[in-house]
């Protein structure tokens, strides 16, 4: 059963994700509304492209990338993990696997190192929520 505090702040973040509302993915505070990285049709400016490319390039680091590709999506626990280990008999190893969530994680630590993060991403709404203690991220890494 899930907690009244975590139920009211999954609440919370329900309707900040509405759209219009601060979080939703057209917020004016959308990285992709950044105009010091992005283009109004979306292609990525010169540091932000660079990163880009690095980021991808790490990722592919040594690979052999003229093989097949196995392409998954899906909310947490949907069973993407188990289909690949059966899929590939239980030898993962042997396969380049490439994760979102390292991209986004890698993403965000330059927000948070070059300031963008606390100056154009988080919006006036979650500041404000914060000062009065609510938590959105307990993530806590520091440059």
């Amino acid at each position: 059963m899930i907690d009244a505090d975590i139920r009211a702040h999954i609440e919370l973040i329900r309707s900040l994700s509405k759209p219009g509302c601060a979080l939703s993915i057209k917020a004016l505070t959308a990285t992709i509304n950044n105009t010091k990285w992005f283009e109004p049709d979306g292609k990525a400016k010169g540091i932000r492209a660079s990163l880009h490319a690095r980021l991808v390039h790490d990722q592919l680091s040594g690979a052999d990338v003229s093989r097949k590709a196995i392409l998954l999506a899906g909310p947490p626990g949907a069973g993407k993990s188990t289909v690949v280990r059966k899929l590939l008999d239980e030898t993962p190893e042997c396969y380049l696997t490439i994760d979102a969530d390292i991209f986004k994680i890698e993403l965000l630590k330059e927000a948070i190192t070059d300031g963008s993060y606390e100056s154009f991403i988080k919006p006036a709404e979650v500041k404000k929520l914060e000062v009065v203690g609510h938590r959105f991220s307990q993530w806590n890494w520091r440059p």
